[in-house]
């Protein structure tokens, strides 16, 4: 599977969409202070991730977002 042409052209574009996206959140993400509202910061990069990937074929975007709130959610609840 992991060689056929589909699914190469689908990796190809899910790493430069994660490339982008990291791109476009690094100075956010590199400006985090102590005041920084965690929730509202993932928040919005969750979901932009989210976007960016609803056009992609055989990709669910809600697991793509879920993959940041997976490590995200395990320090939230540490600071509890």
């Amino acid at each position: 599977m992991h060689s056929h042409a589909e699914f190469q052209k689908v990796a190809v574009e899910a790493r430069a969409l994660v490339d982008d996206w990291f791109h476009a959140h690094r100075k956010p993400l590199a400006s985090i202070r102590a005041d920084t509202e965690p929730s509202d910061l993932i928040g919005a990069i969750s979901d932009d991730l989210r976007a960016r990937f609803r056009p992609v074929p055989l990709v669910d975007a809600y697991d793509v977002g879920g993959q940041v709130m997976t490590c995200y959610l395990p320090e939230e609840r540490k600071r509890r």
